[in-house]
Formats: C-alpha cells, sequence, structure tokens
C-alpha cells in the first residue's frame, strides 16, 4: 500500500513539499500518531508522481520494542512497507513461513485510511507488525470491508507499488518471486545481492 521513510523534521518536510512546483502532493497533513504506547512519532502522507504513497515519518526519541532508525539526513532511509489486508492474521502467515513472527495488534486512528472508506475521522484502525533486519519493518493494516482488491496490469502485476524486494537467508543461491496472501509480489534476493 505504502512506502515509509524516516525524516528529521516533518513540520519542516511539509513546508517544502507545499511548493507550486512540488510533484507531491499532501494527503494527510503532519500529525502526532495515536498510539497508546508512544507520542513521539510524528507523521505525514504524500502522493507522488506515480501517485504512490509515502508515509514521512519522524521519530522523536527511541521506542521500547521497536528497531527504527536514525534520521541520518533531512530525508532518510526507506524503513517500513505497509501492506494492506482485511485479515491481518492471514495476511501475517507469508511472512511467519519467511521465519519472521507477527507483533501485537495495535488499535490507532489512520485519518487517511478513515477518509478513504468513509470512516469518522477518530476511528480506530487495527495494524500490526513484523520486525525485519537492518532497522526495518513491515507494517499490515486491516482495511475495511469497503476496500476493493488492486487491479492488475496488462502483464499481471498488481497496481501502485509491484513488487519489494528482500535479501534472503545466508547460502540462498538465487533470487526468487513469493505472491504474500494479502496479493502482494516479494523478491527474495541472494543475501550476498546490493540493492
Amino acid at each position: 500500500m505504502a512506502a515509509e521513510v524516516i525524516v528529521q523534521d516533518v513540520e519542516q518536510l511539509a513546508v517544502r513539499l507545499e511548493a507550486p512546483d512540488c510533484p507531491f502532493s499532501i494527503i494527510g497533513p503532519p500529525a502526532v500518531l495515536d498510539f497508546d504506547f508512544t507520542d513521539k512519532i510524528k507523521a505525514m502522507q504524500v502522493a507522488g508522481p506515480g501517485g504512490e504513497v509515502l508515509y514521512l515519518t519522524e521519530v522523536g526519541e527511541p521506542i521500547p520494542g521497536f528497531d527504527l532508525p536514525p534520521a541520518n539526513s533531512f530525508v532518510g532511509q526507506l524503513f517500513i512497507m505497509v501492506l494492506a489486508t482485511q485479515d491481518i492474521e492471514y495476511g501475517a502467515q507469508t511472512y511467519r513461513a519467511l521465519g519472521r513472527e507477527l507483533g501485537p495488534h495495535i488499535q490507532a486512528r489512520v485519518e487517511v485510511l478513515s477518509a478513504a472508506h468513509g470512516a469518522p475521522a477518530d476511528h480506530r484502525h487495527s495494524l500490526a507488525t513484523i520486525a525485519l533486519d537492518a532497522c526495518s519493518l513491515i507494517e499490515i493494516d486491516a482495511f475495511p470491508d469497503s476496500a476493493t482488491p488492486r487491479g492488475l496490469s496488462s502483464i499481471g502485476l498488481p497496481s501502485g507499488i509491484a513488487m519489494v524486494s528482500f535479501n534472503g537467508k545466508p547460502g540462498a543461491a538465487a533470487a526468487r518471486t513469493i505472491f504474500g496472501n494479502a496479493g502482494e509480489w516479494l523478491e527474495i534476493l541472494p543475501s550476498n545481492a546490493v540493492i
């Protein structure tokens, strides 16, 4: 559904993205995320020139239980891929088969998601994360029943973010493609691959 990038100052980034010639449009202004366990994460959502959705996230201090990267530049690295599914547990089965466990379910307001599906702004959606290596995660968001499946291109690729590549386990000899339970495509690369 979306890619999440760590940033140093989401408010200042929003100012830059409001420039008339900027190819990005803000679809969710900067706001402190509505988590019960912290108020130190502030994010905004933008649509890119191809309609892709990016979450731009500032983390004010380390969050217990989460291995998140520091923002080493004004706009830092990609650190979360957000997966949409109507059933978090079913979506997580793909990653369990790869040896990654699902964290606890979290309830939070996701105003951009609520607005897209006609829910009240204060509606709390379910989500959970799967920890990966190198300070990165997969976030699985439970979408409402009103969500429709993504369309496919003429060659069968899903619309939006079509595929995500991950480094595989040591000793893997060749790349392989996995099709996840939520319709996602995963490319698992040999562990020595450079991406």
